[in-house]
């Protein structure tokens, strides 16, 4: 029998929670719960003495109650009042002694659905019920029992109600005697642990009739289970999470309290246990567990879950002196596949890759997928011929093709090796060592590489600057330079490059090429960009209100482009600083866009509604597709310094030149010369029709206060 839910008071302070909270109950199954809401816990308390209510569910921070107290309070004004503690503290220690002071149940904020909520809710109501029906059980048992010999009659018809009452209990009730003996159970007890009274009868700590485990799974020994605990201190023993298998096989979770019978002697007579069924609850936390720890799509373990595992393998390998491997591995033209074929597609690829790579290892090592596809195989024993043999083993499981709606698909890899304890003795080590090689095996185009130190671009100077870089970004140690862009045919400085400078207080100028590469590795690039953006646009207003009508140019990223909120912080960044959209301009390698063309286009296509301008830089260095550059929305090709520096004295230079100034052009398309060091190079870009440019001949980056002084004294005279 399921207990109705009718009026619940909510005491929550926060009137977001508090709609969520109503929210979810009324979407609640078997109908909505009406709930009354006050934000402190006098109001509370006097809507609690009031009556008429099946439960609180209780907000642990108040602004006239904190923590335990709050529950403490409640309690001792209202006892006989359900109370579910509903807070965003998750803190199972607090959990555990919100349920001693007073609380039926502990619940995280964010964490519960509907129907958990109205189950803990239910059942919050139903065990307060229970013990109250069992404590006026057994005081009227008592108290008949005094008045036996005049009152037998009498007794007996009570004993019979009581006894209807407990039968028609939504919980499951045994009563044991004080040796341990189960003397009597209700209809619940019997179908929860799959047992009729008459079978409970012969069940003994010596020979139990049920498996009972904690939570991790050992077994619960005879005298620690909670009917002979509170039999031998005579307290109540509360809340206790068992695992329980029925005699048939099958296992449920009871969460179980057991409360002591004393008589006039002050001696237990009796041990009343009362227990719900939260199977359906623990099985969804494991299913949340599981899936915080494996990949939705494949199922294989996620890069948390290798990442802890390979942390034991390491602690297991220092203990019995031994080895172990790691490979990392990512899929060749995967992305073809999404683009051509489309993501659901790349998804069932991935399955199948995901399928083979764990039919091929042995069931003691460990296959993960880290992201997109990327994957990782944990080899514990393995040395470095064992590693290689595993890697050659997983690439020959790839070379038959993937089947995917009627298109056989081939599938290649490459993977990078490391090993413990050669290669590093840290799992965050080793998973960066075994993506350097990744990395190598595939710029060398081979299979597979194992790591190697003089392979690994990040010495530990290096690797040093990630942190310090991290602080420079927060301590204000980076510096902004801008270059000049001036027109040819004009002579007028149209706008500006932003440039970033690290001057770190130990090392002095750190050089870009050093830091900006180990930001895009790292995941620093971000707030780097964000730090740049801002800064140059702030400048940009700056210039704009002292009459220097200026645009502002600022390089991006592969993963600046392929962000996919990169479009909507801009546009934060340009509200945050007052400057129009079209003073913007992002510059953006070839390289670049065309790494994905199809998110760059999306991207690129957001920022010019916006009305931000795009410049495609080092123009002539890369591989793009004209069918894309034709497509994508650019205003502006900036030609390499390469070939810009060489024209006067190189005719295949020149000719590059002249084709990129001629191809800009054609496509309506603005074209800036980079690294115009001398006036022969100016005077021969005039000729060639080419738009703008910027170079040591005009400038170098200066700081904005010398570029000031600098436009005071442009143009440059002959």
């Amino acid at each position: 029998m399921q207990v109705g839910l009718s009026n619940v008071l909510l005491i929550e302070d926060n009137r977001g929670d508090a709609g969520l909270v109503r929210a979810l109950l009324a979407e609640a199954p078997g109908g909505p719960v009406a709930v009354e809401w006050v934000d402190r816990l006098s109001p509370g308390l006097q809507r609690c003495a009031a009556g008429g209510l099946d439960a609180v569910l209780l907000d642990l921070s108040l602004p006239d109650s904190q923590g335990l107290e709050t529950v403490a309070r409640l309690r001792a004004h209202s006892p006989g009042v359900p109370i579910v503690v509903l807070t965003g503290l998750e803190d199972e220690a607090l959990g555990i002694q919100a349920v001693q002071v007073g609380a039926q149940d502990y619940l995280v904020k964010g964490q519960v659905a509907s129907a958990a909520l109205v189950r803990s809710l239910r059942y919050a109501l139903e065990r307060t019920r229970a013990e109250a029906t069992l404590r006026a059980l057994y005081a009227e048992s008592e108290r008949r029992r005094a008045e036996a010999e005049a009152l037998a009659a009498k007794l007996a018809a009570s004993e019979q109600r009581v006894r209807t009452l407990y039968q028609a209990m939504a919980c499951g009730v045994l009563v044991w005697d004080a040796s341990g003996r189960i003397i009597d159970a209700n209809t619940v007890a019997e179908q929860l642990l799959g047992a009729r009274l008459d079978q409970m009868h012969a069940h003994t700590p010596d020979n139990p009739l049920w498996r009972v485990a904690r939570e991790d799974g050992s077994d619960l020994p005879a005298t620690e289970r909670p009917a002979l605990l509170a039999l031998g201190t005579r307290r109540p023993v509360r809340d206790v999470t068992l695992r329980v298998t029925r005699p048939d096989g099958e296992a449920r979770w009871l969460l179980v309290c057991s409360t002591p019978v004393l008589g006039e002697d002050g001696e237990v007579v009796q041990v009343a246990s009362s227990f719900v069924d939260i199977t359906a609850r623990k099985r969804m936390e494991e299913a949340l567990e599981h899936h915080a720890l494996h990949d939705v799509l494949t199922e294989l373990p996620n890069r948390t879950l290798l990442h802890d595992r390979l942390r034991q393998a390491i602690l297991a390998a220092r203990r019995d002196n031994t080895s172990l491997a790691l490979l990392a591995m990512d899929l060749d033209r995967f992305h073809e596949i999404n683009d051509a074929l489309g993501h659901r597609a790349g998804d069932v690829v991935l399955q199948q890759v995901g399928q083979r790579l764990r039919a091929t290892l042995r069931a003691s090592d460990t296959v993960a997928r880290l992201d997109g596809d990327e994957f990782a195989a944990l080899l514990p024993g393995t040395s470095a011929e064992g590693a290689t043999l595993a890697a050659g083993k997983l690439l020959r499981a790839l070379e038959q093709p993937c089947v995917v709606e009627r298109h056989r698909l081939d599938i290649g890899a490459s993977v990078g090796i490391a090993l413990y304890p050669e290669h590093g003795e840290a799992a965050e080590t080793l998973l960066r060592q075994a993506e350097v090689a990744l990395y190598v095996a595939k710029r060398a185009a081979s299979s597979y590489a194992v790591y190697a130190p003089e392979q690994d671009q990040y010495s530990p100077s290096r690797l040093g600057l990630v942190g310090e870089l991290r602080q420079a970004i927060e301590q204000g140690q980076l510096r902004l330079h801008y270059q000049p862009k001036v027109g040819l045919k004009s002579g007028r400085v149209v706008g500006v490059e932003a440039l970033v400078r690290w001057q770190h207080p130990e090392r002095g100028l750190v050089p870009p090429d050093q830091f900006i590469p180990l930001a895009e590795q790292t995941g620093l690039i971000k707030p780097l960009t964000e730090w740049v953006l801002g800064t140059a646009l702030r400048q940009c207003q700056a210039w704009h209100r002292a009459g220097l009508e200026l645009a502002m140019a600022v390089n991006l990223s592969m993963r600046n482009l392929h962000d996919p909120q990169l479009p909507d912080a801009i546009a934060e960044l340009l509200a945050a600083s007052g400057v129009p959209p079209a003073w913007l301009e992002l510059e953006l390698t070839e390289s670049v866009v065309m790494a994905d063309p199809v998110r760059a286009m999306e991207s690129l296509r957001r920022l010019c509604a916006m009305g931000v301008r795009i410049a495609i830089d080092d123009f002539g260095t890369g591989y793009s597709s004209l069918g894309y550059l034709k497509r994508l929305p650019v205003g502006q090709l900036k030609v390499d310094r390469s070939f810009v520096r060489d024209m006067a004295v190189d005719q295949n230079s020149l000719a590059i030149v002249r084709a990129t100034i001629e191809l800009g052009h054609t496509l309506d398309l603005e074209v800036v010369a980079e690294g115009v060091e001398d006036r022969s190079t100016w005077d021969l870009l005039i000729a060639l029709g080419c738009d703008l440019a910027q170079g040591y001949y005009l400038s170098r980056p200066l700081p904005a206060a010398e570029l000031e002084c600098w436009l005071r004294e442009w143009p440059l005279e002959s």
